[in-house]
């Protein structure tokens, strides 16, 4: 093995870069890019391959000093260029057409190194189901947005107003259905196909695009459900906020504070860095910004279930991030910041092991800040993670677009440690662990079927978690572990600390603040502490909540959908009174359960403290080390 360190600042790190690639093809040769302060703009993303090279392959990318190692994939727009529009507050650019005659797909506006808002209304609800004059019963469900089907969805006549019925053309619905989300475009509004509730309240017909509605065709309904209307220059009122017109190519944004005093860019790739088949790869001290979901701008629309499997694409998750990873033998991420990203921090995919993220900052990301694995149902068997390590990460603001992704989720694997993050304002579930409804069928390990083996998540600080869907919770688990008669308690959450406050599920949606979901199984949970917000519905306080399904309760949920084998105890609940039962379950029809499973088996909690405030709490020994034990090292 050879060992070559090469030195390097920003202008010289792409000749740097091409001597590494010469190194490694070489065979056996562990490269280190020793990288100066400064910014380093890529104009496309770095792609090794290991496959490209012989023997093992292994490379260091290493910042370091007090000036940090930025890279981004940025092209500058000038503010001299933006003009005011007359009787309005906000300002215009115009984009130039392309070879093509088209104008340039955008979906990210950087305004002074941050993205920009996309312009948007207030948050409505669609109507409920109602009966037409002839009879007829509206009650969309997406299964039934195919081709023939009328792609409409009736909305408060206020919402159209807000937007402006002409801006409505073209414009974003997002459409929030419990642990899905949709962004689709709305193709018209039908303001004379109006609906008169009893209590006169007016909704009328947004027609929406039939070549996106088709997918995403869940079991659930889209009626009386959360939504807004976004990318509209007819609702850009507030600052920092912006909006695009593809047809015409202009850009408009509402300054913040005079328009020649700020720097605007957008981005020009999807992601910065993606390793394949790599033996080792460290990344240390870098910082990772600027990049455009193009993705998202290719497919137009979005459509996805828990955790953001997007569902049209047999690879699971498809969202850009700045640094993927693919089948790779070891991997350090440390000391970095991933930071003002429409997508994903870290996305690893395929086989990996060996996985340390650590020391690092993940701040305004507009997906998940750490994807392991993949959930759509269509992804290898043989993908999983194998010995990882997730800690003192601090993760803040995670899900702004794509509102339905996790601030942390792995989806398959053994040997998983989440300990000493803090996780603040993940837009669904702060740490998500698990994938399948049903008890998993492939093998993993010793002729076992299990999806998650010697798991532990411990010592993390969640705050504000769920402030935009429902049903998820601050630590959530899913299934595919082993079956009943395998008692061992292999899986552990403890000593974290989880705050419920007056950004966790806004709209007092169901969630939990430890969710173990179907299928789940073969967790100790012990020594944690939720915080329950008192102004709140109590019921949502419950530490566990095991769900347990009989098979036609859903059409795609199988027998074996329960929770078993799970020991709760000694855990903390501050600020509920007289609660009652904490560890609860949810039973449909377990009298037609399958005779595999018992559904009340080994369900086992005891020891649970109700506490009446945070500062009782805190003068119990026990409970004031968890807590002052829990989060990253800054808090």
């Amino acid at each position: 093995m050879k060992y070559v360190t090469l030195s390097t600042n920003p202008k010289g790190f792409a000749s740097a870069l091409e001597k590494a690639k010469t190194l490694l093809a070489s065979g056996d040769a562990e490269v280190t890019l020793a990288l100066a302060g400064g910014k380093y703009h890529l104009t496309c993303p770095v792609a090794l391959d290991a496959r490209d090279y012989k023997g093992e392959s292994r490379l260091r990318i290493v910042g370091g000093g007090r000036q940090k190692a930025v890279f981004s994939a940025l092209k500058e727009l000038h503010a001299e260029d933006f003009m005011p529009v007359e009787g309005q507050p906000y300002y215009m650019y115009q984009f130039d057409r392309q070879a093509d005659g088209t104008y340039p797909a955008l979906r990210t506006l950087y305004a002074d190194g941050k993205v920009a808002t996309l312009s948007r209304t207030s948050q409505y609800r669609t109507v409920y189901p109602f009966k037409r004059e002839d009879g007829t019963e509206y009650l969309i469900k997406q299964d039934k947005w195919e081709s023939d089907y009328d792609h409409r969805i009736y909305v408060p006549v206020e919402a159209v107003e807000e937007a402006g019925a002409e801006n409505c053309r073209g414009a974003e619905l997002h459409l929030h259905v419990e642990w899905e989300f949709k962004i689709y475009h709305i193709d018209y509004a039908d303001l004379d196909d109006v609906y008169v509730k009893e209590d006169g309240r007016r909704y009328v017909a947004l027609q929406l695009s039939r070549t996106e509605t088709k997918y995403g065709n869940h079991i659930l309904h889209v009626c009386d459900r959360d939504f807004f209307i976004a990318g509209t220059k007819g609702v850009l009122k507030r600052a920092g906020q912006y909006a695009y017109e593809r047809e015409t190519g202009r850009l408009y944004y509402y300054p913040e504070k005079p328009i020649g005093q700020m720097h605007f860019a957008i981005g020009t790739v999807s992601n910065l860095f993606s390793f394949r088949g790599f033996d080792a790869v460290t990344l240390y001290g870098l910082t990772f910004t600027g990049v455009e979901d193009q993705i998202y701008l290719k497919e137009g629309y979005f459509a996805a279930g828990q955790a953001g499997g997007w569902k049209v694409f047999d690879g699971g998750f498809p969202h850009a991030g700045a640094v993927k990873v693919y089948d790779c033998g070891a991997l350090t991420v440390d000391a970095c910041h991933f930071t003002e990203l429409p997508c994903d921090g870290i996305s690893l995919r395929g086989v990996v092991k060996n996985v340390a993220i650590k020391n690092c900052r993940f701040t305004h990301l507009g997906a998940t800040a750490i994807r392991i694995g993949c959930s759509h149902i269509d992804h290898d068997p043989a993908d999983y993670a194998e010995g990882v390590l997730i800690e003192n990460n601090y993760i803040d603001d995670t899900g702004f677009t794509y509102r339905n992704c996790c601030a942390i989720i792995v989806i398959k694997g053994r040997d998983i440690r989440i300990k000493h993050n803090t996780i603040l304002r993940s837009s669904y579930s702060a740490i998500s662990v698990g994938w399948k409804w049903n008890s998993a069928w492939w093998t993993y390990r010793d002729g076992a079927s299990l999806n998650l083996e010697n798991v532990e998540i411990a010592y993390n600080f969640i705050k504000s978690f769920m402030t935009n869907m429902k049903d998820g919770g601050g630590i959530y688990t899913l299934g595919g572990n082993a079956h009943t008669d395998h008692r061992q308690l292999f899986n552990s959450i403890h000593d974290n600390v989880l705050i419920e406050d007056e950004y966790t599920c806004p709209v007092n949606g169901f969630f939990a603040t430890i969710y173990h979901d179907g299928a789940s199984s073969n967790w100790y949970d012990y020594n944690n502490i939720v915080v329950h917000n008192p102004d709140r519905d109590a019921f949502n306080a419950r530490i566990y909540l095991q769900c347990l399904r009989k098979a036609s309760f859903f059409t795609a949920c199988h027998d074996q959908q329960c929770a078993w084998n799970i020991l709760c105890e000694n855990n903390y609940i501050c600020c509920v009174e007289n609660f009652g039962r904490i560890f609860a379950s949810y039973e449909y029809d377990p009298a037609h359960a399958s005779d595999r499973l018992d559904y009340t088996r080994h369900l086992r909690e005891r020891d649970t403290h109700i506490i009446k405030s945070v500062a009782a709490l805190k003068k119990i020994p026990e409970a004031k080390n968890i807590w002052d034990g829990a989060g990253c090292a800054k808090r």
